[in-house]
């Protein structure tokens, strides 16, 4: 518990100081997960050939997730709907068109994910 509170006075202190480069958090305190979430804030993940981007928040219209290569056999779907999903390669980025759904076509309420197949490694 004692390293747990010194963990926790350091990251108040400097909240940056215990992030990665990602944007991942190499340790959670609460008073931290129930802070508001900010509108830029999104998480990937990789499993397997698939990259998840995971997103707090459900954009107006467009997202650009940064340095992601697409191939000629890419795919980019929203778990959940049957939408299509529009995206674009701009430079080293990827802007996607998020489908506009109707409240009761969103597939969850809490988070959404993208499916990103066949992205250049």
């Amino acid at each position: 518990m004692h390293q747990f509170q010194e963990q926790s006075e350091a990251m108040q202190r400097n909240p940056h100081s215990y992030q990665i480069a990602t944007g991942y958090r190499t340790f959670y305190s609460l008073s931290l997960i129930y802070q508001p979430i900010t509108k830029k804030r999104l998480f990937l993940i990789k499993k397997g050939n698939n990259v998840y981007a995971i997103l707090p928040r459900y954009p107006k219209n467009k997202i650009v997730l940064k340095d992601i290569q697409t191939t000629g056999r890419t795919k980019i779907t929203l778990l959940g709907s049957d939408k299509k999903v529009q995206w674009k390669q701009k430079g080293n980025d990827i802007e996607v068109i998020m489908p506009l759904l109707y409240v009761d076509e969103l597939p969850c309420d809490y988070a959404w994910v993208l499916k990103l197949e066949k992205i250049s490694e």
